[in-house]
């Protein structure tokens, strides 16, 4: 619901199928950074086992991050490019932001 709403408010005037659009970019990439993110987190806390983390791993927790975020960046320009026609304003793809970060959000806390 909430993210239906950002996306909502995130497509602007725009019509009804540009607001479809911006809903299926922002569950498919926000589902792609969550997922990254949740198997990466999940996959670490199981080989480790409950020993404390190596000297890396924070390294590997803010680079698989840093992977799972530039989802967003993806998604944005995925969305300006193939439906927009090159253009978007900053309070639509600011809007798409955070409701893709949401959804890579919801996704990330269970595997933590």
């Amino acid at each position: 619901m909430i993210v239906s709403l950002l996306a909502t408010l995130a497509s602007g005037s725009a019509s009804h199928s540009y607001g479809a659009i911006m809903f299926d970019s922002i569950l498919q990439f926000g589902l792609i950074a969550g997922l990254i993110v949740g198997s990466v987190l999940f996959r670490v806390t199981v080989a480790m086992a409950g020993h404390p983390p190596s000297s890396y791993g924070v390294l590997i927790g803010y680079t698989t991050m840093l992977v799972a975020f530039s989802a967003v960046f993806i998604g944005i320009k995925g969305y300006r490019d193939q439906t927009r026609g090159g253009v978007i304003r900053f309070w639509p793809a600011f809007g798409m932001r955070l409701a893709i970060s949401l959804i890579a959000g919801i996704c990330y806390v269970p595997a933590w």
